[in-house]
Order: C-alpha cells, then sequence, then structure tokens
C-alpha cells in the first residue's frame, strides 16, 4: 500500500499574537494599573523628552524583536511518512501506581533543594556542587518538571481519575510554592492544569491553581524561607512589620504580583536616564558574547542595583522589564542591543519551532504549541536568554539518527510491555523541514 506523507504546519501565528499582548501588557496596560493600585508610592517625574526617547526605544524594540521572531518562525512545513516513525508515544495512561512515584519523586526533589538551600528566591549563597548539580537541579524543576506534568496531565485528561491528577498537581504546585518562594516557578507548574480536564472548567481550575501557588510562595517568603536559612534573612524578611504588610489583602496577592512584578515603562525611563552601562565598546562585546558563550568572562559593567541606585552589596536580587533588562545585560550600547536582541529574538522563535518538530516526530499532540511557546517566551522575560541556545541544540541533537539509535538500544533493554511495543517501530522517520 503507498504511503502518503502528511504534511504539519507549525502554527506560528499564536507566538507572535501572543509576544504582542504581552508587550502591549507591559509597556500600556502596567503603569497606569500599577499607579492605581499603590498611589502612595512616589515615583520620578521625568521630562517630555525622556518619555518620548522610552517609548521609541520600546517601539524601536518591539519592532526589531518581532521582525526576529518571525524569522526563527519562519520554515517550511514538516513533511512526516507516519509508516516511518520509530516513536508513536499518544500520551498513553502510565500507571497510577508510576505517576504517584513521580510525583513523591518530584517532592522528594524539591525538599533535597531545601535542605542544600538552592533554589530559593530570597538566597543565592549556597555552597557549590560538583558535576553541575546546582544547574541540573534548578532547571531540571523549572523546566523538566513542569513539562513531564503536562504530559501526565493530558494523558488522564478524559479518565475517571483526572480528579486525583488534579489533586495531586495542585498539591505538587502547592509544595514547590513553599520550597521556593518563587511566584515565577508557581506560574510554571500551575500550567498542567490546564490540560488536566477539558471544557471552560480548566481556565477557572487553572486561575485558582496559579493563584493558589502564588500566595504560598509569597508567604514562604516571609514565614518559612528565612527561618530555614536563618541569619539576616530573619530581619529582613520575616520582621513583624513584613509579615502583617504581607498577611494585608492576602487574596489580593496574585493580583498585585502581575502588575507589580512585571515592570514596564517606569523601569524604561530609570535605565535610559542612568546614564552609561559600560565604560568602552570592548566591554559591551564581552557583555554581549559572554551571555550565549558561558567560557567567555563578561565586561566590566554596572549592575542593576546600580540603576536602582544601590550598591552591588545592597541585598536581593533585582529585575527591571523585558527591554532594560537586554539593554543592561547586552552592555547598554546600540549596536550590542541590537545584535543581541535580534538574536534573542531569533532563537526563541527557532527554538520553539525545533522543539514543535521534535513534537510532530515523536507523535506528540500539537495543541502543546501554546504551552511551549509561553515557557520559552518567560524564560526570556526573566533574562535567560542563553539557555534558549542550548535548548536549541538539545532539540536537534534529540532528532539525529545516533541519538534515535540510542534510544531504540535503551527501548531493547526494556522489558517487553505494552509500553515498549508502543514505543518501537521498524523504520526510522523520515523527515522534511527545519
Amino acid at each position: 500500500m503507498m504511503e502518503f506523507p502528511v504534511f504539519k504546519k507549525i502554527n506560528i501565528k499564536t507566538p507572535f499574537q501572543f509576544s504582542i499582548v504581552a508587550f502591549f501588557f507591559l509597556y500600556v496596560i502596567q503603569y497606569p494599573v500599577y499607579r492605581w493600585l499603590y498611589p502612595e508610592i512616589l515615583l520620578i517625574d521625568y521630562s517630555t523628552e525622556t518619555w518620548l526617547l522610552a517609548y521609541g526605544f520600546i517601539i524601536a524594540s518591539c519592532i526589531l524583536f518581532l521582525f526576529s521572531l518571525q524569522l526563527g518562525l519562519a520554515g517550511k512545513n514538516i513533511v512526516i511518512l507516519p509508516q516511518s516513525q520509530i516513536y508513536n508515544l499518544n500520551f498513553k495512561r502510565l500507571p497510577l501506581w508510576l505517576v504517584i512515584t513521580i510525583f513523591g519523586f518530584f517532592a522528594a526533589w524539591s525538599y533535597l533543594m531545601v535542605e542544600l538551600k538552592i533554589g530559593m528566591t530570597i538566597y543565592a549563597d549556597f555552597d557549590p556542587l560538583p558535576f553541575k548539580m546546582i544547574g541540573i537541579l534548578f532547571y531540571g524543576r523549572l523546566i523538566l518538571q513542569p513539562l513531564i506534568l503536562v504530559i501526565i496531565a493530558y494523558s488522564f485528561n478524559t479518565s475517571n481519575q483526572r480528579w486525583l491528577i488534579i489533586l495531586l498537581l495542585l498539591t505538587i504546585g502547592a509544595y514547590v510554592s513553599y520550597a521556593s518562594g518563587s511566584r515565577f516557578v508557581g506560574i510554571l507548574f500551575s500550567f498542567p492544569l490546564l490540560v488536566a480536564t477539558t471544557g471552560k472548567l480548566r481556565w477557572l481550575i487553572w486561575l485558582l491553581g496559579g493563584s493558589l501557588f502564588t500566595i504560598i510562595a509569597t508567604l514562604s517568603r516571609n514565614f518559612y524561607l528565612p527561618f530555614v536559612i536563618g541569619g539576616d534573612l530573619l530581619q529582613i524578611y520575616a520582621n513583624e512589620e513584613i509579615q502583617n504588610s504581607a498577611l494585608e489583602n492576602i487574596w489580593l496577592l496574585p493580583i498585585s504580583y502581575l502588575f507589580g512584578r512585571s515592570m514596564g515603562i517606569n523601569e524604561v525611563l530609570m535605565t535610559l536616564s542612568f546614564g552609561e552601562i559600560t565604560r568602552t565598546f570592548q566591554d559591551a562585546l564581552l557583555q554581549l558574547l559572554s551571555n550565549f558563550i558561558f567560557f567567555i568572562p563578561p565586561g566590566v559593567s554596572v549592575s542593576i542595583k546600580n540603576i536602582y541606585g544601590l550598591s552591588d552589596d545592597a541585598f536581593g536580587g533585582f529585575g527591571l522589564d523585558f527591554f532594560s533588562n537586554y539593554w543592561v545585560i547586552y552592555g547598554g550600547t546600540i549596536p550590542t542591543y541590537m545584535i543581541g536582541l535580534m538574536l534573542t529574538g531569533w532563537l526563541l522563535g527557532r527554538t520553539y519551532r525545533i522543539v514543535m518538530r521534535m513534537m510532530f516526530k515523536y507523535g506528540m499532540n500539537e495543541r502543546f504549541h501554546v504551552f511551549i511557546f509561553i515557557v520559552l517566551f518567560l524564560l526570556v522575560y526573566e533574562g535567560r536568554s542563553r539557555l534558549l541556545l542550548y535548548l536549541l541544540i538539545f532539540g536537534w541533537l534529540a532528532q539525529q539518527p545516533i541519538f534515535i539509535r540510542i534510544y531504540k538500544s535503551f527501548l531493547r533493554g526494556m522489558p517487553r510491555t505494552s509500553l515498549r511495543r508502543s514505543l518501537i517501530h521498524k523504520s526510522i522517520p523520515q523527515i522534511g523541514g527545519n
């Protein structure tokens, strides 16, 4: 029987639209709502010329980034010969005992990170571990765990056991938020709730879960983590005044976090009014290169703390808005910023494309494209653009014949189960496009 190819078209419209909406929220909506929520906070009055410069910077940056994103997203359709796939995961449900074991393993993972005092949003003075274990633990929880939970949740979303899975997702999300104090991590762990059931109810469950994780992470920073870490953090984060402030209007924490943590035009005004980020173009170039090539040392540069008017010794982590972060990261000169921002946009689009290509190749459902892009976008938003390069390389390597053969050899060593039979097919996939 003749085998006809299947053409898979990668959705590039939704990522582009999501980016536009995100920038509109950050640079148009965020500032007036922030002023409304916090009228007691006095902000600097900038001149009309500074405002015009700031919005000119934002508009130019948006155009440059979106153009580069479009270049990264562009490409041919993916061509798949159905009978030639060696994998066809189809998200078959794992046994419930194995699912519960995975949730328990993820909980133990976060418990270990608490014991080692790593992965806590208010503390970075931890002892290094050999073999890059800190990075494995940190980014494994940040990226790999939510992705695995999404796959598990999706495989059970029409099962009678889906409510148990939802309960487990709420439990692990709450614990990870509690153990890390990171609202960003809590948001990532809320995404599996979106696919844990079907219909409009899933949006309500996701909203409630995300809000719960945000509240738990915020309270953990004042009532739990300082006592685990000890030292000066008890006076900084766990004094009575701050604890009382955290408990005040506790149910509004998700809204205040959304508009308070997401920075916008005010941070652009502050950054552009600061002055030079690096003293020489060589330092700016080193800043750019060191962001993507780990063995290149960064140039001499001011820190974000300095832009806030603080010394480098000031306690805590500080961040700016989307574009200001990269203005600092890429050296604060127009040439290095343009190159870095274009490379970031292109990497975001290309990484999304190659991950989607890998999903098609492994027989996964393309409905996950929104989740995949949002996670990648949030990594960029958090200033972790260097991770895109490594994800891009990993996604490309995972589709090469030598890794396919390794994967098949591994599966041949598994016990003869229905899962093993569903993962192995006779021939190597023939896929076109990039």
